[in-house]
This record gives C-alpha cells, structure tokens and sequence, in this order.
C-alpha cells in the first residue's frame, strides 16, 4: 500500500472519480493559477460548473483559492501532489473508468478543433498502437522504462521551456487484451 495518507483516504478516490475533476487538476498542474471561468473552455464545462468542482476539490486537499487583488476574480491553484504512484490494486475502478473518459475526452476534443492549431502541432499527435507478447515482470520493466523516459520531459510549470513548447496531454495504457488457446501454456517442445 502506498505511504502517502491521501491515497489511502476512500474520500480521495471519490474527489477524483469524475473525469471533470481529474482535467481541472491536471490543467492548474500545469498552469501558475486559474479562475473557473479560464478553467471552463480548457476542460468543457461551464464556469458555475467548474467553480463547483473547484470547491470540492479545495475540501480534498488538492487546490486552494489565491487572494485576487480586486476581490472579484477567484483564481485557484494545485497543491496537491505532482507525482501520485498507485499501485493497480490501491485504484478502484471509479478513478480508473474517469481517467480513461478524461484521456477520450481530450483527444476527441483535438480531433474535433485540429484546424485550429497551428500546422506544427496539427502534424505532431502521436498515435502509436501496439500489441505486445510480455509476461507480467516485462510488462512491469516497460511501465519503468516508459516512466523514466517521461520523466525527462516532465516540465509541468516551468519557465525555460521554449516558446514553441506547449502542454502535451500523453497516456499509456497496457492491459492484457485477451486470452488465447496458447496464452498461459508452456509450449510442448
């Protein structure tokens, strides 16, 4: 089990079992802070829908209101954890199913608006497919592999990063697809 008390907290899964919820924290993770009204076309909700959320996510420890210098604006920003390492028997399915809603959202929301990007970032999506023959330990090195090699690209509020850089939404998924009459049998020699 996890050492960091928040995983281990069912109010956490709860907090974070909405696919709203997960792109708000990952959209002021990345960001210094943001009203829910700038919050609002980023995620696909209205801004009250968006404050709402914003709100519940505040009682759970992962955003704070910032002091706005007018006292009309209320921006918000993270406070929770840039990296949270859960092991697949720690994550129910409610945060799981709202994560892969979130990961479908976000792509389908760039394919539906590619023309809007400028022709760099319109030709630069990643679409890689794969299916792969590994057994759970190398299934497990991949996953270390991976996160190591995004590790080195992790920047999310940084202020070095060029100006042609901009925030890249990436997912890796490995699941076992389905069984076959061979899968799980030592192959007679």
């Amino acid at each position: 089990m996890s050492e960091n008390p928040i995983a281990q907290n069912a109010e956490f899964f709860h907090l974070l079992g909405h696919p709203l919820r997960i792109a708000l924290l990952q959209y002021l993770a990345s960001v210094p802070q943001a009203t829910a009204t700038e919050c609002a076309p980023v995620v696909g909700a209205s801004p009250s829908t968006c404050s709402w959320h914003l709100r519940m996510l505040a009682k759970g420890g992962f955003v704070e209101p910032v002091a706005a210098g007018d006292g009309r604006l209320r921006p918000w920003r993270y406070i929770g954890p840039l990296h949270l390492e859960l092991s697949n028997e720690e994550v129910p399915s409610i945060l799981q199913y709202a994560l892969l809603r979130q990961d479908r959202h976000v792509v389908e929301q760039f394919l539906q608006h590619r023309d809007q990007y400028p022709l760099e970032w319109r030709e630069s999506p990643v679409f890689i497919h794969s299916v792969l023959r590994l057994d759970p330990p190398q299934l497990k090195k991949l996953e270390q592999e991976i996160q190591t090699l995004m590790a080195q690209y992790n920047s999310l509020v940084a202020e070095d990063v060029s100006s042609s850089s901009g925030r890249v939404y990436t997912a890796f998924y490995a699941v076992p697809w389905f069984k076959t009459a061979t899968d799980g049998k030592e192959k007679e020699q």
